[in-house]
């Protein structure tokens, strides 16, 4: 059976619904309707008198004075019950026994017609106007139901009158009750977790004591004191035991510094061993943050692109001349196979225009301070390099882009001056001291720095910047260049103290012994995982 619904209803004609002694109908056939009707008396005589008598059951009988000025809206009816009542009691001659008779043939109806909704034809004369009040009833009856339909859902007394459908809602998580903690006494409390062993000594190292960075000092260094005022070590005695023992495994001849610089190379940057300060910084600029064989293939670029020098203390180098007057696209495409072209094209850039123009305000300063015998801002050639002095001013008159000034310098100076250029740090610029301008200087990298930390020069937390800045204070000036150099050719070829070997490991026991086994902690060495198992 096709499920009853008020839209696919057909409209016909109205239902003829016998009330009282008359015929009513209904104003529609649509099935169920709301519960109020409209139901309009017939004509009498006599004003209807309301009921003496009280409702019964659920219903309330109201009446109220007749209209006599023509037609007025009709009475509600709640239910076919009370619109039989209304019926009897509108009609002369009405009883109460009629009342429950006409209320019986008021709910026989037909069976797609509510007997909710009906309203009886109006007649002509004054109408009387009733309505009924009843209450909600959660019982059903059958005879109420039309046919095809559904029977409507009522709420249940055991769910607090909640109406249950069947699409059911996913229940709520209960709550959780908030916990008050009160504290116990420090008797029951639970013991914090003890630190490691290894982080309560780094807690008891001391805290390094930086300068303050400025424009002259971008990095903070406190030249000619240390970061670790306390750090005792390392003493001069240590650093003659690590210096022979390095010597003795890696060969003496690299603890000591050539007695000429030589030519530059065209196949190798290097770190400073050229005669031109400028060249030098330059190419240990290319030459940091990667690997020889990227920086060699930068250098190739710039020869390839820009030419040889041809005269002048950078001859035989790459011609800074032209570098410095094309674009930074093309500096870029002559490095940018080797890696990081983008930041050190424009760093040698803007070191090649800051140098042309100090030298140009360094060769106004020099008649400037002949004539009014007043010593000028700037430094002049003579006054920094000595008995050289009148070479280098010429050479400063003849090339706009040196730094050959820098020899008169003294080692914190000269650091000052060149870390104020830009891209150029600590590690770079104690390079160019050491192997150009040969004064001595702890320059620190990778190497240097992972074996100072294991042989306990420094604290485990000290970086790179305090290391030299430690190291430059407590080591003697005559070890430097040959520690710098060994720790490096160790750090290479020691397989113990490389970061790739793992401690505990098959391998760890094949590799030859580290002649620094004894000096050494390795803390920070990765550690096998597997245990061995003894044997039951």
């Amino acid at each position: 059976m096709a499920r009853h619904s008020r839209k696919t209803q057909p409209l016909g004609k109205a239902p003829v619904v016998p009330v009282g002694d008359g015929q009513g109908t209904l104003p529609h056939a649509l099935g169920w309707m709301p519960d109020t009707a409209v139901y309009k008396a017939p004509p009498t005589t006599e004003l209807p008198s309301a009921p003496n008598t009280p409702s019964t059951g659920r219903q309330q009988l109201v009446a109220e004075e007749p209209s006599i000025a023509g037609p007025s809206p009709g009475t509600e009816v709640h239910s076919a019950d009370s619109a039989a009542s209304a019926v009897s009691s509108t009609t002369p001659g009405g009883s109460a026994s009629g009342t429950v008779q006409e209320s019986t043939a008021a709910a026989q109806l037909t069976p797609d017609i509510s007997p909710n909704d009906f309203a009886v034809p109006q007649s002509i004369g004054y109408q009387g106007i009733v309505k009924l009040k009843t209450e909600k009833s959660t019982q059903t009856d059958n005879n109420l139901i039309p046919q095809g339909g559904r029977q409507p859902e009522l709420a249940d007394p055991e769910t607090n009158g909640v109406q249950q459908t069947r699409r059911q809602l996913r229940p709520r998580k209960p709550q959780q009750p908030v916990v008050v903690t009160v504290d116990e006494p420090s008797d029951n409390r639970v013991p914090k977790k003890r630190k490691r062993k290894a982080d309560e000594e780094l807690d008891a190292e001391p805290k390094p004591k930086r300068g303050k960075k400025t424009d002259d000092n971008p990095y903070g260094l406190t030249p000619g004191q240390s970061p670790f005022p306390t750090w005792t070590a390392p003493s001069p005695e240590q650093c003659e035991e690590v210096y022979d023992v390095l010597r003795k495994a890696h060969g003496a001849e690299l603890a000591i510094p050539p007695e000429n610089i030589p030519d530059p190379s065209l196949k190798v940057t290097g770190c400073g061993e050229v005669p031109s300060v400028l060249d030098a910084l330059l190419r240990t600029h290319l030459s940091s943050a990667t690997t020889f064989k990227s920086a060699a293939v930068m250098l190739n670029g710039l020869v390839e692109r820009f030419g040889i020098l041809d005269e002048g203390i950078g001859k035989g180098s790459i011609n800074w001349y032209n570098v410095r007057s094309s674009s930074l696209d093309d500096v870029h495409n002559a490095i940018r196979s080797g890696g990081l072209g983008g930041s050190k094209a424009a760093n040698i850039k803007a070191i090649l225009d800051k140098v042309y123009l100090e030298n140009i305000e360094r060769r106004e300063a020099q008649p400037e301070e002949r004539n009014t015998n007043e010593q000028a801002n700037v430094t002049t050639p003579t006054e920094e390099m000595g008995e050289r002095g009148a070479l280098k001013a010429t050479a400063v008159d003849h090339e706009l882009l040196s730094l050959q000034h820098l020899h008169g310098l003294t080692v914190n100076e000269a650091m000052r001056r060149l870390t104020i250029y830009r891209g150029i740090g600590v590690k770079t610029s104690a390079c160019v001291i050491l192997f150009c301008l040969r004064k001595p200087c702890f320059a620190v990298d990778t190497h240097v720095y992972k074996l100072s930390q294991w042989l306990k020069w420094v604290p485990k937390k000290a970086n790179e910047i305090d290391t030299f800045s430690h190291l430059e204070v407590r080591c003697p000036d005559r070890l430097k260049y040959g520690l710098h150099q060994m720790m490096i050719r160790h750090g290479q070829e020691c397989r113990k103290c490389q970061r790739s070997t793992v401690v505990g490991t098959a391998e760890w026991e094949t590799l030859p012994p580290c002649p620094l086994e004894g000096l050494l902690d390795r803390f920070d060495k990765r550690q096998s995982k597997t245990k061995e198992v003894s044997p039951a």
